[in-house]
């Protein structure tokens, strides 16, 4: 009886140690809104409505205008920096504000309007943050460091003809491109580190390594560089022919970057309906999927802006809209292309209303 006894026992701290176990593994319902989640920035409909932050919840939920409508008009771009977010809009709504707001990224609600350090750029498009003493935002007429806790402004030497395209951080510098040219910036400069001129205009850049950077170039022919930051010297360099090639070179519009990048995945679509995708250690490209495919959004006949990777999924997030004129009509895609065939993750539709970008918290 005592052996049947400690048998009991021992077989239900067992069943005891399994179940909190298990239960310990379960993520508290707010915890899953917000491990995973996705930024959507929405420019709104030039000259009638203000941009617009979203959110896809770790859970699939999609939160429509969490900034309370607090944004400028055409916002355009955002960056994170410790716990918050900072959005840049091109422009302002209710005299200067909302070209310049900041978020706290857990709970979206707004800590701050700095739009007066910047009410004399016009159109400003892109932000880059290093620190909140370098704070480089890309507006027509160059790229500007700002400052937070000094309340200073230079424009930096050089830049006058920076893209209206995405710029980056990277290993402490800021990387942008001016045409054929490929800048960086370092912390605390107020002038152009180095420059490396490509084979032609530079439609995107992005994030390769710690130090590394891909950057397309809509040269003849069309080239995927892969580049270190650091001393802006060429790492490696792949020719794209064909119709990849075409749209890689084919006049691309979008303010977001025409490439975006997970480890040696390089993947475009260039305002296109065809993602494609370039595997820089092998050398090949190939077609990803036809976003108007059945299965997928067979009624977008647009793409607005580029297709963004998620660097913790690899999950592809990109915009359709039916048509120019219907734009209200349009989804937002959520495209696994990691297997042998793609797979739609999720479709979100008629939520949009021209999206900028898709932005990734924690990364």
């Amino acid at each position: 009886m005592k052996r049947l006894s400690q048998l009991l026992l021992a077989t239900l701290g067992s069943f005891l140690l399994f179940s909190c176990s298990t239960d310990s593994d379960k993520l508290p319902d707010k915890d899953k809104e917000t491990a995973g989640r996705v930024f959507v920035l929405n420019e709104g409909k030039f000259g009638q409505e203000v941009g617009r932050l979203d959110v896809i919840t770790g859970d699939g939920q999609y939160l429509t205008g969490v900034d309370k409508g607090t944004l400028g008009g055409s916002a355009q771009d955002l960056a994170f920096f410790n716990d918050r977010t900072y959005v840049i809009s091109q422009d302002a709504r209710n005299s200067m504000w909302g070209r310049l707001v900041a978020f706290d990224t857990k709970d979206y609600m707004r800590i701050d309007d700095y739009s007066e350090r910047i009410a004399n750029l016009s159109k400003p498009s892109h932000i880059a943050i290093l620190d909140l003493n370098n704070i480089f935002v890309r507006h027509s007429d160059g790229i500007t460091r700002i400052s937070l806790n000094k309340e200073a402004q230079q424009l930096i030497a050089g830049t006058e003809g920076a893209d209206k395209k995405t710029i980056l951080a990277v290993n402490n510098k800021v990387v942008a491109s001016a045409g054929k040219k490929l800048l960086t910036i370092n912390k605390n400069e107020d002038k152009i580190a180095q420059e490396l001129e490509l084979n032609g205009n530079i439609s995107g850049i992005a994030v390769a390594g710690r130090d590394e950077v891909y950057a397309a170039a809509a040269g003849n022919p069309a080239t995927i560089y892969k580049i270190k930051v650091s001393d802006l010297t060429i790492i490696g360099q792949h020719e794209v022919a064909d119709e990849a090639g075409a749209t890689l070179s084919g006049g691309y519009w979008g303010s977001a970057s025409i490439i975006t990048a997970k480890g040696d995945m390089v993947y475009f679509v260039g305002g296109r309906e065809t993602i494609y995708s370039h595997n820089f250690a092998t050398n090949q490209t190939q077609v990803v999927v036809d976003t108007k495919s059945e299965g997928f959004y067979p009624e977008g006949k647009v793409t607005y802006n580029g297709v963004k990777v998620d660097p913790r999924t690899g999950y592809l997030y990109i915009h359709c809209l039916t048509d120019w004129a219907t734009f209200d009509k349009n989804a937002t895609l959520v495209i696994d292309p990691t297997g042998a065939t793609p797979r739609l993750v999720a479709k979100h539709n008629d939520k949009g209303r021209f999206v900028a970008n898709f932005y990734f918290p924690g990364r």
